[in-house]
């Protein structure tokens, strides 16, 4: 169970550079967004940043675990929701309220404040059909450490505003998560 809490926690922290947007004009000017409001709201900002579509598939990816383990690990589970949480409450939370719960939880159990963007470049984007891959070259740093990393955010319209759309590592994870609740019935 600590392993599928653990897997939970670490799919919300690979989330954090994946979303984008606000009433930005360009994908990049999107990107740059998310990076500045996630260095100062923290986790609990990144539903404000993504797509619907992708929204409602983390939370359907990320929900059977809850509603299908046995009992003892389902309460142990739903406690990440808060001491009254139950299957029902859970599964009636938005996609959004979801997310951010789950984010925010995180955000506490792991420490992501500390994650530091020290630099933020934009490389360039490439368009296919509808979504837009955006190259950015970031340093990050927490307690110390800085590394640079270089992420592809994906991006899509949703109206007038770029959004994100999960990357396909998240995506990965999630299935992993699923499996191992499967494997506990």
């Amino acid at each position: 169970m600590r392993r599928l809490t653990f897997s939970l926690l670490v799919a919300a922290g690979t989330i954090v550079v994946a979303a984008t947007s606000f009433a930005a004009e360009t994908p990049e000017e999107a990107v740059r967004a998310f990076y500045s409001d996630r260095q100062s709201r923290g986790l609990a900002s990144v539903p404000d940043h993504l797509h619907p579509e992708a929204l409602a598939a983390f939370r359907e990816m990320l929900l059977p675990p809850f509603e299908e383990m046995a009992t003892p690990n389902a309460k142990q589970m739903l406690s990440l929701f808060g001491p009254n949480a139950t299957t029902e409450t859970v599964r009636n939370l938005s996609p959004a309220e979801f997310m951010r719960t789950f984010l925010s939880l995180a955000d506490r159990q792991l420490g992501l404040r500390s994650i530091q963007f020290r630099s933020v470049e934009v490389l360039g984007s490439v368009q296919e059909g509808p979504v837009t891959h955006v190259v950015v070259r970031s340093g990050v740093s927490s307690k110390g450490v800085t590394v640079a990393t270089m992420e592809v955010v994906s991006v899509k319209k949703d109206g007038t505003q770029w959004r994100l759309l999960l990357s396909s590592y998240l995506e990965g994870v999630a299935i992993a998560i699923r499996g191992e609740a499967e494997s506990r019935k």
